[in-house]
């Protein structure tokens, strides 16, 4: 499919609805609605993401301490913002520009009102355009105050700068409070790093690169820190500058690889961090570089000296990058592939979506005598592993194929086989469909394969929004729901545990076929709660002797994170059974609670388990917008005009009212081949 190379320049240029590229093209405004339906969506959840105790005591500090009669708020933290704020001959306008976000947020406000007694008649909610929002037919007075709550990993790419300059001009008094009232910005320069411990995978480093900031994890992600963190922007949202460029530079304190710019704020009571790709700097101790800070109204950048300059045409599925950098991971298949390696008589050695080629190089190294078929279906991960198949000096033992596994041949049959196919609840990418193709195609008749078993383990939680400063928040519960399984860190999750861990599923990959399968269990409550989820994850026998678990309890570090499956509520008690069914059809596993089986005296939430609205309009939405790209995709002009709408779009997020996850993800779409 072709491709328009992504050009650096973007990345500074700014782009909007105003401009004749937008204006003179029918697809331009296509993506820009559906990307802002997705943002509409999702809204409830990114709310919900954010009502962790430090947000509530960060407000509640603030509005305790706001004077004034006509309160503004953008941003309404689900209706818990007006609430808070709520007092005798105040009026609150609740603004929010999302119909879904809203909607919800009426709800709990209503809902407030109706069991506490409480007059909220005060509260005018407002859902509409920011910028249409006008004084005096929305709001009749010019409000004393604003307080907003619309900031995502970037700060600015949410938009929320030019709306509040428009709230500042039209809709507040000179002398309005605006909270918060200011932010810093601090930025260090890092290596970005990949695994390279046991191989050189250098030739990843061409495929690190984004359409703008992307979440950080200090904690999580690999990388080296080159120089102190400083100071280099303060946004003062009361006299907010223009846009500028600001010099600066980084002192390095640590010679390196210099590839990316994390930047960072603190709000809320804790830091949240981006990063910005850069080409590729060797740097050295003690030397000073400089930068160049653009400071925008929806987003900042960051320029090099020498700038930024290399186009790109392709990037690498956004999991893999974690997954090779998993060393706990890589450290495990090593010492089990080493082992099986040094084992028998091993002529032949197939590798299941084999990726950018580290199990094969794993294998390669622990026989030279041993010809492996390295088969991966995605074309940017088959060439970066033919490139570092080379580098690594293994291209006469290791033959990369870019081919789909189940349409696979092969000149010969194999005697082992290796793979690392596994999602978070283990058999969503087909292991077992490729396994079983395998067998009947590809195998010997005595062959092996590696890891040779799976056990799945689950946990039956409460995952329900707690109230929030004493508001009831049930409303919002429905809109966790996802009719697939998601990936959760309990770690940062508000949860209960309800029953004891069980195993579900035992998978010997040698004899499991991909038929449906159904389980029925019988799973004992051990504390009293609302059940409303199955927790589950999997221990991977490679061998016998070397395993892997995504149990959420242990020590482990893995890049797989448990699965999440949501369930019809139901409260329980200590001491009760719930029956359940686990389902699986050989990719996609499944709970139900077994109806005819439940006990009389257990009973349903009365709260609808999802709004049907909502997921129907999603539904709808992902066909429509699935048939646009496919009509498009047939007129290469077409075709063009939607990949520069989506690279344009994904570089200013934030001048178009949308979400800058949802913008990157299509733009990623049309490189990740």
């Amino acid at each position: 499919m072709w491709v328009v190379p992504f050009s650096p320049d973007y990345l500074f240029a700014i782009f909007d609805n105003r401009q004749e590229w937008y204006h003179g093209s029918d697809i331009a405004k296509s993506v820009q609605y559906y990307l802002w339906e997705f943002s509409n969506l999702d809204a409830p959840r990114a709310a919900l993401s954010r009502l962790d105790t430090a947000w509530q005591d960060y407000y509640r500090g603030i509005i305790g301490n706001i004077e004034g009669n006509n309160i503004l708020i953008f941003g309404t933290g689900l209706g818990t913002l007006p609430l808070m704020s709520l007092r005798r001959d105040r009026n609150i306008y609740a603004c929010e520009r999302y119909p879904m976000l809203s909607k919800l947020s009426r709800g709990v406000i209503q809902k407030y009102g109706l069991q506490n007694g409480a007059d909220i008649g005060s509260i005018k909610s407002i859902c509409k355009d920011p910028y249409r929002i006008k004084f005096p037919e929305d709001i009749p007075e010019k409000c004393d105050a604003i307080i907003f709550d619309d900031f995502d990993h970037t700060l600015l790419e949410t938009g929320f700068v030019p709306i509040l300059d428009h709230f500042r001009r039209n809709l507040l008094k000179p002398d309005a409070r605006i909270e918060p009232p200011r932010v810093k910005i601090y930025a260090f320069a890092v290596e970005l790093q990949i695994d390279s411990s046991l191989f050189d995978l250098s030739a990843l480093e061409e495929y690190m690169w984004s359409f703008g900031a992307k979440p950080f994890d200090p904690e999580k992600q690999r990388h080296k820190t080159l120089s102190e963190s400083k100071e280099i922007l303060t946004f003062d949202f009361i006299n907010f500058v223009h846009p500028c460029q600001k010099d600066t530079d980084f002192h390095i304190n640590a010679s390196g690889r210099w590839n990316a710019i994390v930047y960072w704020y603190e709000l809320f009571g804790k830091r949240h961090y981006c990063y910005q790709y850069i080409d590729p700097i060797t740097v050295d101790k003690d030397s000073i570089v400089p930068i160049k800070v653009y400071q925008q109204r929806t987003k900042i950048r960051f320029q090099t000296h020498p700038p930024l300059f290399i186009p790109r045409s392709k990037c690498l599925p956004s999991w893999h990058l974690e997954m090779i950098n998993d060393s706990e991971r890589n450290t495990a298949y090593h010492r089990s592939i080493t082992k099986i390696m040094k084992t028998g008589n091993i002529r032949t050695l197939l590798d299941i979506g084999s990726g950018t080629g580290l199990l094969s190089l794993i294998a390669a190294s622990a026989n030279p005598d041993v010809k492996i078929y390295s088969c991966e279906i995605f074309n940017n991960l088959s060439c970066t592993a033919k490139e570092t198949v080379k580098r690594n000096g293994y291209e006469n033992q290791i033959i990369v194929i870019n081919e789909d596994l189940l349409k696979l041949r092969l000149p010969e049959k194999v005697d082992w086989v290796i793979c690392e196919v596994f999602d978070n609840g283990l058999i969503g990418e087909g292991v077992l469909r490729f396994v079983r193709y395998a067998k009947e195609n590809l195998m010997k008749e005595n062959a092996r394969i590696l890891p040779q078993g799976a056990v799945v383990k689950a946990m039956l939680i409460e995952h329900r929004t707690p109230d929030v400063q004493g508001i009831n928040m049930s409303l919002t519960n429905p809109y966790r729901w996802n009719s697939d399984y998601t990936a959760i860190d309990l770690s940062k999750t508000v949860y209960r545990r309800l029953s004891d861990v069980f195993d579900v599923f035992s998978f010997d990959f040698l004899k499991s076929g991909a038929e449906d399968e159904i389980r029925n269990m019988e799973i004992p409550i051990v504390k009293r709660g609302i059940m409303s989820a199955v927790v589950f994850w999997f221990d991977l026998d490679l061998d016998g002797e070397n395993r892997l678990s995504s149990d959420p309890f242990s020590e482990n570090s893995l890049h797989w994170n448990p699965a999440i499956r949501y369930l019809p509520e139901i409260h329980v008690s200590a001491g009760s059974i719930v029956p359940l069914a686990a389902k699986h059809n050989g990719s996609n596993i499944t709970y139900d609670i077994i109806k005819e089986k439940l006990a009389p005296d257990m009973e349903w939430v009365s709260t609808p388990r999802y709004d049907p609205g909502w997921v129907s309009h999603a539904n709808d939405i992902e066909c429509r917008y699935q048939r646009m790209i496919l009509s498009t995709a047939e007129n290469p002009n077409n075709y063009k005009r939607l990949i520069e709408a989506a690279n344009r779009i994904a570089s200013n997020p934030g001048n178009f009212d949308i979400r800058a996850k949802f913008a990157t993800r299509l733009a990623e779409s049309f490189y990740v081949r």
